[in-house]
């Protein structure tokens, strides 16, 4: 099994830091439980707006592979944190949450099963 990095080894050389401002102006990411609700009313706006055309919806894709083991524990992709297992705990939690809601949601406007 390969060990990761023990520096950031973002793609792009960002770096995400509690000192970025990119990241301190926004929700941050999945850490902060205000976007459970942001993610269920972009959820509402959309399956208000295309109930008619969708069939089968998919609230939140890979959320372990792509948000905390890429984003919070090997630092490849947004947020950008290495090895943040307190972060990405807190993440994961929140993950579960929106996901739940936007399912709710779904369900209450589309009525699918």
């Amino acid at each position: 099994m390969r060990t990761p990095p023990r520096e950031n080894v973002f793609p792009l050389g960002q770096s995400a830091t509690d000192s970025d401002s990119g990241f301190l102006n926004s929700l941050r990411g999945w850490e902060n439980p205000l976007v459970v609700e942001a993610y269920r009313n972009l959820t509402e706006h959309i399956v208000t707006n295309y109930k008619s055309e969708v069939s089968y919806w998919i609230t939140i894709n890979e959320p372990v592979a792509t948000q905390m083991q890429t984003g919070y524990i090997a630092g490849v992709f947004p947020p950008g944190f290495l090895g943040d297992e307190a972060r990405a705990k807190k993440a994961y939690f929140n993950l579960i949450q929106a996901h739940v809601s936007a399912y709710d949601t779904i369900k209450q406007i589309a009525g699918t099963d």
